[in-house]
């Protein structure tokens, strides 16, 4: 019930905390010559703010009034804590309070400093990156204690902001775990769809490196195959190339044989001219020739006078015709 009066009030004082809080979304600092730096970081109802504390800039006020720093916080990747870098701008007398923007309702956020107020001191540096100082501030959210409804009404609209503060504090917070929530599986679904894709790859490569495995293979029998055929064609071309020696050999020796043919030819017809006015005695006394009867080949049986053609075996591939004329003696 205190949950939905809470929610009604948010409601009809929406427009007086506005009015109100006509709030410029950035403070300006004041220009100086000197400076000191702090390094901080932002503790809200007792807990140190980590990625919320991108949504809160904090302002470094003097007690004039005037805004001498005004950063948001950098995330130190070796800690991971979100450390507030403050340049403060000032001179010799000045102290200092520090407030909150929230930007995630683009107001100052109505919370109270728990520290003491900073004095100015020129160059001074106060905490350091790796061990920062803490801003505390609370705003009363964390404390468990329940606003009363009463007494809150036109004239008191800054309890309405109060309670806004509270219920939407808890709004923000639960549409930030279901927002984590969403966020865990959209990354699950991500990872299954990157797995899905990783297999699909996978098999697919693997099928290509099977494709190309078998064109090797194939490109390698027929390599072998080509090489086999060429040692075939080479060892023809050896045989070849031997019986082409071979036959050359012959040839000279069969030109060789032929050359001693024909100078045994010549000899043969220059004896034989010489010996075609002899007889076979005066051929045998002169030339020392004596032909064998069994060299002589007659066609026919000489039986009668006249004239006759008779071949001579001088030698197995020569021989010699000889033109015999028979007469009657006397």
């Amino acid at each position: 019930m205190k949950k939905v009066l809470a929610l009604l009030l948010i409601c009809l004082s929406s427009t007086v905390m506005f009015a109100q809080k006509a709030t410029p979304t950035h403070w300006t600092s004041v220009n100086d010559e000197n400076n000191m730096t702090m390094y901080a970081v932002l503790v809200l109802d007792g807990v140190e703010q980590y990625e919320d504390a991108l949504n809160y800039e904090i302002g470094v006020f003097d007690q004039n009034g005037d805004c001498r720093c005004a950063k948001f916080p950098k995330k130190k990747n070796n800690t991971g804590r979100y450390i507030y870098t403050l340049t403060i701008k000032g001179h010799d007398g000045l102290v200092y309070n520090f407030r909150i923007w929230d930007h995630t309702i683009d107001m100052e956020l109505e919370a109270t400093f728990l520290g003491e107020p900073l004095e100015f001191e020129n160059n001074a540096l106060i905490g350091s990156g790796n061990n920062p100082e803490s801003l505390e501030f609370t705003t009363g959210a964390a404390s468990g204690f329940e606003l009363p409804i009463t007494g809150y009404g036109a004239g008191n609209p800054g309890g309405y902001y109060l309670i806004a503060r509270i219920v939407g504090a808890d709004m923000v917070k639960k549409a930030t775990e279901e927002a984590e929530v969403v966020k865990k599986n959209k990354i699950v679904e991500a990872k299954e769809k990157f797995i899905a894709l990783k297999l699909e790859h996978d098999n697919t490569v693997r099928e290509q490196d099977k494709r190309l495995q078998q064109q090797e293979q194939r490109l390698q029998q027929r390599e072998q195959q080509l090489n086999q055929r060429q040692g075939d064609v080479q060892r023809t071309l050896n045989e070849v190339n031997q019986k082409v020696q071979q036959v050359e050999q012959r040839q000279q020796a069969l030109d060789y044989r032929q050359q001693e043919i024909d100078k045994m030819h010549q000899q043969a017809e220059k004896q034989l001219e010489q010996l075609s006015g002899m007889s076979a005695e005066e051929a045998k006394k002169q030339h020392g020739v004596e032909i064998d009867k069994k060299k002589i080949v007659l066609p026919e049986a000489i039986k009668a006078f006249g004239a006759y053609e008779i071949t001579v075996k001088l030698h197995p591939e020569v021989q010699a015709k000889l033109k015999v004329k028979v007469e009657e003696n006397g």
